[in-house]
């Protein structure tokens, strides 16, 4: 075995007997031919096979993957140029397509709604700003033309009265914003009877007349809320009533099973049946002079509804029995309401 080259051989062994008659092995071998090459050809083949394999496998992919995603191609080039107030295209196939394109058209809704809504509360914002900026414009032009202490007096009162009502504008459209937005503080409880004794207080000690009268439960009253945002739904109420009421403005908690009741009544003139779902829009007057002196800013009530219904209420207009306007809040309550009564 001696001398041979490294390599696989064929070996050949037979048994003969040597020249003393003792048997011996004899081994032949030869070359494997073509066993060279055929490794040779095999690691080719194991290292480019998978390669072209992959390749193929890959543009095999890409292609059913394009052809699949085609659909998703037309749709985006269609939200594209999608003018506002139109919609995408829903599949006829209920497949994850026609879901993507109906979830888009409901978020394309929302968007629309919000820039409409968007649109309008700044138009509208800026009608009523309009008025008592360009009448302090106007009134201070006056003053700096005429310079006479007594008129410029006069002229100085109005301008804080307008200046007044342009604060009172803006706090009211800061407060309908985040009312509308949903941005509400968490809710808490707050004792309703104590609320209503309150903002019927602040209005007396303004000297408001007529007084406000208070008919409210011996016990309490709880509802889930924010504090403030209950004193600002009492305070645009009563504020409400005194600008239109003659000689009367009651306040009443009634109970009303698993909610309860809270009712303005005034005796002024009351809100005509064609206006009472209009009235708690923004800015909707049913006469802009119909109120005592510059009359309100048609946002109060609208304040009101957002935050009541903001907690699950509901708030309605109607006819009081005293002949004027009657609003009618109900709160859900978490509690029991004690059904006795006494007026303040």
């Amino acid at each position: 075995m001696y001398g041979l080259d490294q390599g696989l051989y064929r070996w050949v062994g037979t048994v003969v007997p040597d020249p003393a008659g003792s048997p011996r092995l004899v081994l032949g071998a030869a070359h494997l031919v073509g066993h060279g090459d055929a490794l040779r050809m095999s690691g080719r083949a194991l290292t480019l096979g998978p390669i072209l394999a992959a390749g193929a496998v890959g543009i095999a992919t890409w292609l059913v993957v394009r052809r699949s995603l085609r659909p998703v191609e037309r749709m985006r080039l269609a939200a594209v140029s999608l003018p506002e107030g139109h919609r995408l295209p829903v599949p006829n196939a209920d497949d994850e397509l026609r879901g993507l394109a109906v979830a888009l058209n409901e978020m394309l809704a929302r968007r629309d709604g919000d820039t409409e809504w968007l649109r309008r509360f700044t138009g509208d914002a800026a009608h009523e700003l309009r008025n008592p900026v360009a009448s302090i414009r106007a009134q201070a032009e006056v003053a700096v033309v005429h310079p006479d202490p007594e008129l410029a007096h006069e002229t100085l009162q109005d301008i804080a009265s307008e200046a007044q009502r342009l604060s009172d504008l803006v706090d009211g459209l800061l407060a309908l914003a985040r009312a509308e937005s949903g941005s509400q503080p968490r809710h808490q409880p707050v004792e309703l009877v104590s609320a209503v004794r309150a903002a019927a207080d602040r209005a007396n000690l303004r000297g408001a007349r007529p007084r406000v009268r208070v008919t409210a439960p011996t016990g309490t009253v709880v509802i889930l809320a924010g504090a403030v945002e209950v004193a600002t739904v009492l305070d645009n109420l009563i504020s409400n009533a005194l600008r239109y009421a003659r000689a009367l403005v009651r306040v009443s908690l009634l109970p009303a099973g698993e909610s309860v009741r809270l009712v303005v009544d005034d005796d002024g003139p009351g809100i005509p049946p064609a206006h009472r779902a209009l009235v708690f829009d923004r800015f909707h007057r049913v006469q802009p002079d119909r109120a005592r002196g510059t009359g309100g800013s048609g946002l109060g009530l609208a304040l009101v509804a957002e935050a009541v219904r903001g907690r699950g209420g509901s708030v309605q207009a109607l006819e009081s029995p005293e002949g004027g306007a009657r609003i009618e809040i109900r709160w859900p309550l978490p509690g029991p309401l004690r059904p006795s009564q006494r007026e303040e």
